[in-house]
């Protein structure tokens, strides 16, 4: 398998950006990673899916495609979602760390020494 090939850019890959080639080229394009319309005169590319090569998201802008590779492993998130997904973790957290304490105070008093009566 080539250098090309084993990056996920065999014949498969190629014959599938050729065939998009002329409709992108009209500028009727969104791009799957940002959707905004991709110029007919654009530079583009054909995105994989992130962290499936062997699947593709469709036409992207060069820059998005370039600016994300290798970097993200999962969906891109807004602010919004950013906010609610810290919450919530942080959530899960204090939930863990006040089981963790309470099994602490459980483990010391049984460690501590009964008072004994004379």
């Amino acid at each position: 398998m080539g250098r090309t090939s084993s990056r996920g850019y065999g014949t498969q890959h190629q014959a599938l950006r050729a065939a998009l080639a002329p409709i992108v080229a009209t500028g009727q394009v969104a791009c799957a990673r940002c959707g905004e319309l991709i110029p007919g005169w654009a530079p583009w590319d054909l995105g994989h899916v992130d962290g499936d090569r062997s699947r593709y998201s469709g036409p992207e802008h060069r820059r998005c495609n370039r600016a994300t590779a290798g970097r993200r492993r999962g969906p891109r998130l807004t602010d919004e979602q950013r906010a609610i997904a810290y919450a919530e973790q942080y959530e899960r957290d204090m939930a863990r760390l006040a089981r963790e304490r309470a099994e602490l105070e459980r483990r010391a008093a049984a460690l501590a020494p009964t008072p004994r009566i004379y």
